[in-house]
């Protein structure tokens, strides 16, 4: 005869073990059933019908279907009840975490607030050190906006990010025991600042494409000589980011530097080129991701004149520098952050209608020359290097020789770069030029964006005396510049970083309507001077040209 089955509640646990067992008694007693029901049709056929057997029959059939009905009842409500505790463990982990992590960013903020802060702006022991070097060296009498901070800054070997002034790094390195490594694209500056600083009787090297076998192992010897202690120290070594990025030798012999301590600095000029972001993103910037890797207690220098807080960021997380802190008040652990107003008063910036006929351009730049500048240093600057040898022989042809003109840009032989720019009374054309005198920047075309404007026009009145920023401008030069920027690597990035500040293929337009605002309301006295207008009506972009209260990095 079947045995009866216990049966389990609702609410009780079953475990695998369990169910297993069970399942296996419920078999066994469904085994039984089967051959009692066999034996019973056996009986029936016989002796007839019994309805008392067939009821039995009946009553177990449902009895084990009830069991197993209650069994899986029992299974999905313990599983809903282990997801149930399972999310809530879940939950209760990640609110842990999160108090832990406040816990301890509040922690950290009390142990910084208790630390002193440093304002870098203030004399130091070796301040006037600073300033006597200053003047034997580079003739200037005192420091302007941020260049003590930043130096004091770069003395006490801390890591900097602020605008692009030579003076902030050429300065700290000429103090220094060791050498301070300066990484630029641009070639031709590089070449001018190597010049400037042989000539000032400091120690400085460059290391480029074109840079002789012999002379490149002159370099590295002495690299060799200053890790063992011995030799005149190299107090500057310009390089580009691709030798950086891509030269193991030159790698391993600063880390020789450095493990000896005569690696004093890692100087990174134009870094708006490492972000995406920025306005001339090189992609061998990026690799220089590896400078704290490969030289982990040498300090790093930030330097550029255009650096919005999107790129800043940028460049802060690829280099792996310490969160930024305000020089004027920062603690330790932190990157020093200097600022400089982008406003100049001595330049002084016009709009002038740009003719259609390349002739007529030559003539009135020409004519302007010799109207206002006529024994001044000046740049002009072309879209293109083509455009630039162009311009210099047409003004030159068209003014019969009275303005010396040149051609200056990153195809120039380092030797015919450097005698360029000798000259006191000339014309320079191409990129950024080392030289405090020039009066006057004129581009013949517009700038790609008005980052690399701002930066362009600002080479003019480096020493503080007035100087002349002239743009010439006309529609197609702008609807030229669109077609070129938005076809730019990584341009989808840049049109969706940052809404409110002009990207390629936004800045063109942006620009068009500064232009016309401004061109339609300049006015002109009888001797050729510009008033500025009211901005009260002007777009708030074009607030950039003369807006005191903006800053750069």
């Amino acid at each position: 005869m079947p045995q009866a089955l216990g049966s389990f509640s609702a609410g009780d646990f079953v475990s695998d073990a369990e169910f297993e067992k069970r399942l296996e008694e419920i078999e066994r007693v469904s085994s039984m059933e089967y051959e009692h029901n066999k034996n019973a049709r056996s009986f029936n056929a016989v002796a007839g019908p019994s309805r008392t057997k067939g009821a039995f029959h009946a009553d177990g059939e449902r009895s084990l279907q009830d069991e197993l009905s209650r069994l899986e009842n029992s299974i999905s409500e313990t599983q809903l009840k282990l997801q149930s505790l399972l999310a809530e463990k879940h939950r209760v982990t990640r609110k842990l975490q999160e108090h832990r992590n406040r816990t301890a960013a509040e922690e950290e903020a009390a142990r910084e607030r208790e630390q002193p802060t440093v304002n870098y702006m203030d004399d130091f022991d070796w301040t006037p050190a600073l300033r006597t070097t200053m003047k034997r060296i580079f003739n200037i009498d005192d420091f302007r906006l941020c260049q003590k901070g930043v130096c004091n800054a770069s003395v006490d070997g801390r890591d900097i990010i602020c605008g692009g002034k030579s003076l902030t790094y050429q300065l700290p390195a000429v103090m220094a025991h060791g050498c301070t490594i300066v990484i630029s694209p641009l070639i031709s500056l590089m070449a001018d600042q190597v010049h400037h600083m042989l000539e000032a009787g400091v120690d400085a090297v460059m290391i480029m494409s074109s840079t002789s076998k012999e002379e490149k192992q002159q370099i590295y010897r002495r690299f060799d000589e200053m890790a063992r202690g011995q030799g005149k120290d190299i107090k500057l070594c310009y390089i580009t980011p691709e030798r950086m990025a891509k030269d193991k030798t030159f790698v391993s012999r600063l880390q020789r530097l450095s493990e000896a301590k005569k690696l004093v600095r890692v100087v990174i000029d134009e870094a708006h080129c490492i972000s995406q972001l920025g306005h001339d993103y090189r992609p061998d910037y990026r690799k220089l991701s590896s400078l704290r890797q490969w030289f982990p207690d040498v300090p790093i220098q930030a330097l550029s004149a255009t650096c919005p807080p999107a790129v800043r960021s940028e460049i802060v997380s690829i280099l792996r520098l310490k969160k930024i802190a305000d020089g004027t008040a920062c603690r330790p652990n932190t990157t020093v952050y200097f600022s400089s107003p982008l406003y100049r008063k001595n330049l002084h910036y016009k709009v002038l209608q740009k003719p259609a006929a390349k002739a007529a351009v030559l003539k009135t730049i020409s004519d302007y020359i010799l109207q206002h500048h006529l024994h001044d240093s000046g740049i002009i600057y072309c879209f293109t290097v083509k455009e630039s040898e162009d311009v210099a022989e047409g003004i030159r042809a068209e003014s019969k020789g009275k303005i010396k003109t040149g051609v200056y840009n990153a195809r120039l032989s380092r030797v015919l770069q450097t005698d360029l720019i000798k000259p006191s009374i000339s014309s320079a054309f191409g990129l950024g030029i080392d030289k405090g005198n020039v009066r006057f920047v004129i581009h013949h075309s517009m700038s790609k964006s008005l980052d690399g404007f701002y930066q362009e026009s600002g080479r003019a009145g480096r020493d503080g005396l007035d100087a002349d920023c002239v743009l010439y401008y006309r529609h197609q030069d702008a609807m030229r510049i669109r077609e070129v920027t938005f076809h730019e690597p990584g341009s989808d990035n840049k049109r969706e970083c940052e809404p409110d500040s002009p990207r390629p293929a936004a800045h063109v337009p942006l620009m068009y309507q500064c232009v016309k605002w401004s061109a339609s309301r300049w006015t002109w006295s009888s001797a050729g001077k510009s008033t500025l207008p009211s901005t009260s009506s002007a777009p708030p972009e074009l607030a950039f040209f003369w807006a005191p209260e903006l800053h750069e990095v």
